[in-house]
């Protein structure tokens, strides 16, 4: 059952929606409730009342123990790997429980989990705790380094961030030859900074990170990026 946040004049909003849906409950037939799972979306309206949003059926997972909760949620399939991976780093950090390997095989029927796989190491080599700053103000820079305009799980990732509101600007850093392509990806949006991968280094330097393959490009770019602005409530993700 899914809750807003009560207010205190509303002392006794979990109880009374708690009795709203039991009543509710009891003029359904049998047939529908019987070894069935039901999210309830309840609404409370200016004048007290109670209402059904929308009744959300789960329990009966083709491969799985009837009655398992299961969530649409997750299953995004643009963030839903994002999600996935950030909910797994929660559930070690707090719990000691987290997903160690997935079977290979699923790879390459599933592309969801080789993007969990993708994000996971991603978030996890951030410079910064995750989990601390999920519940606090939105941060104020995050550096991200693109490489080129086709990385679509990047992409997807700055898109995730900005959608949630989790950082007030972003500098994402690209391919020198790439940078009109990937302009045009955020044309008015004012939130995100473009910066070529020249912009941090002397003319002598560029040369050199040219000639490096795309994991060095993207610790060396991110690391000068960092002592370029310097600012300390940057996170990195690279």
């Amino acid at each position: 059952m899914n809750f807003t946040t009560p207010t205190k004049k509303n002392t006794n909003f979990h109880q009374n929606a708690v009795n709203f849906v039991t009543r509710v409950l009891n003029h359904l037939p049998n047939a529908i409730l019987q070894g069935t799972l039901i999210g309830w979306d309840i609404a409370l309206t200016e004048d007290h009342r109670y209402l059904v949003i929308e009744a959300n059926f789960t329990g009966f997972h083709p491969e799985y123990l009837a009655g398992f909760q299961t969530t649409g949620y997750v299953d995004d399939p643009r963030y839903g790997a994002i999600i996935c991976a950030w909910l797994n780093i929660y559930f070690e950090k707090q719990f000691g429980v987290y997903v160690d390997s997935i079977e290979e095989s699923l790879f390459k029927t599933y592309p969801f989990y080789r993007a969990f796989i993708f994000y996971h190491s991603l978030l996890k080599r951030t410079n910064v705790d995750l989990i601390e700053f999920c519940s606090k103000a939105p941060l104020t820079t995050i550096i991200t380094y693109l490489g080129d305009q086709y990385n679509i799980l990047i992409l997807n990732l700055i898109n995730h961030f900005l959608h949630v509101d989790f950082a007030f600007e972003y500098y994402v850093i690209v391919r020198d030859e790439c940078f009109s392509n990937v302009n045009g990806l955020f044309l008015n949006n004012r939130a995100i900074h473009l910066f070529k991968e020249s912009d941090f280094f002397n003319q002598g330097q560029f040369l050199l990170i040219r000639q490096l393959g795309y994991d060095k490009r993207q610790q060396m770019c991110c690391s000068h990026a960092l002592r370029k602005f310097n600012n300390k409530s940057c996170l990195i993700i690279s």
